[in-house]
């Protein structure tokens, strides 16, 4: 069955669903849609295939195995998400937001899912919401991280993206149940951070961060005695 047909040139995409969408599937079709557009279906000729990691297309022990130690590389970060410290749901928060899937109203606005106007951070209502400025640049954000860092006694400045905030979290010179606690409160921030935008949201509540910084100082701690018990009860 065709997928489309040609307008003159061009190849237009048509897609016919057996069954009504859900919102959030709208939104991985918008996805799809703009990836196919990177691409330009010639209406003459045969298809040939062509290796893209090879300057010439064709294909090559070497150029595979530089393609996958070089993927290898780039989701390394990712990779480092499981360490079994949180809830898995918890967990796939952060690979999410270290993918740059999490549906922000910057992203939504991409999508053409909603409008401009309405694409401001529900915090401050300041600065368009991406990823980077909802859980790193928001006062309401930065102030939540600070107050975490003040029990550990550091001190440190705003870094430009979480996957770079999140690897210098991650590579902290820590061992054992401390370093669970560490991680911990990566991860208690970031859910926490979600949950409170959701929040905003969808019920119009609002927050104040102090009750927040509380609420994830006590998570970690809960974390913290159930990994001690276990630590001195074998």
């Amino acid at each position: 069955m065709d997928m489309g047909l040609w307008n003159g040139l061009q190849w237009c995409w048509i897609f016919n669903w057996r069954r009504p969408l859900f919102q959030w599937e709208k939104g991985q079709v918008e996805e799809l849609k703009m990836k196919l557009e990177e691409a330009s279906l010639a209406i003459e000729g045969n298809d040939v295939p062509h290796w893209r990691f090879e300057e010439r297309g064709n294909y090559s022990t070497k150029s595979f195995t530089t393609a996958v130690l070089a993927r290898e590389i780039e989701t390394l970060t990712s990779k480092n998400v499981w360490r079994g410290v949180a809830p898995p749901r918890v967990e796939l928060l952060i690979w999410l937001v270290l993918a740059g899937k999490i549906n922000t109203r910057s992203r939504l606005k991409k999508m053409k899912l909603i409008h401009q106007d309405n694409a401001n951070c529900p915090f401050c209502n300041r600065v368009e919401e991406s990823i980077e400025h909802l859980f790193l640049h928001c006062d309401f954000s930065w102030k939540l991280w600070c107050h975490s860092l003040l029990d550990w006694k550091i001190e440190t400045v705003m870094p430009g993206s979480v996957e770079t905030w999140f690897d210098m979290w991650m590579n902290n010179i820590k061992t054992g149940v401390e370093a669970k606690l560490w991680w911990s409160v990566f991860y208690a921030n970031v859910w926490a951070i979600w949950f409170h935008r959701n929040k905003k949201v969808f019920e119009n509540k609002e927050v104040d961060w102090t009750d927040v910084a509380y609420l994830i100082k006590s998570r970690v701690c809960v974390r913290g005695l159930y990994w001690c018990v276990l630590f001195v009860f074998p």
